[in-house]
């Protein structure tokens, strides 16, 4: 999901770049979604309710346990870039009432199963398969959207540094 600066150090601080923005769904008994359709219904519904819809459709992943939703999108963007937009994502769902893993949207070291592999974290192996193909993102149309539909708590990131001098 990230490419980094150093090719063997798959850590957030040498996070360069990111193609995508991403959700984790947990699905099971005692999680948000005891099943994946339940977990897609609540996709479906917090895509339209927030008109994401309208910028096109994420990319889903059946992940064994759960699912994985994708916003991948045209051109990399800074991780700098990326992160406050992360952010925006995960603070629309937790308005919308839509249950996610918070922690994995925001995570540029993060690594999603892999499409065509097995999750064995269950006593029986479950595959990891692609359910609905999507769409390719516009970053900044993705960007706005987000900050529009979050309104005023909307995440800025911080303000540059300024320091005197050269």
């Amino acid at each position: 999901l990230a490419s980094f600066n150093e090719e063997k150090k798959r850590t957030a601080d040498n996070a360069l770049k990111m193609r995508s923005l991403f959700l984790d769904i947990d699905c099971g008994v005692g999680k948000d979604y005891e099943k994946k359709s339940e977990a897609a219904g609540a996709l479906d519904k917090f895509l339209n309710e927030t008109g994401l819809k309208e910028l096109g459709l994420p990319w889903v992943v059946s992940s064994g346990g759960g699912l994985h939703v994708y916003f991948p999108f045209v051109e990399e963007v800074d991780v700098a870039v990326w992160k406050p937009v992360a952010e925006n994502l995960k603070r629309l769902c937790k308005k919308q009432g839509f249950n996610i893993d918070a922690s994995v949207t925001g995570d540029t070291a993060r690594i999603l199963r892999v499409p065509d592999t097995h999750n064995y974290k269950q006593e029986k192996p479950r595959p990891v398969v692609i359910k609905a193909e999507g769409s390719v993102f516009d970053f900044e149309a993705l960007s706005d959207h987000l900050r529009e539909a979050i309104g005023v708590a909307a995440y800025e990131g911080l303000p540059a540094l300024q320091l005197p001098g050269t």
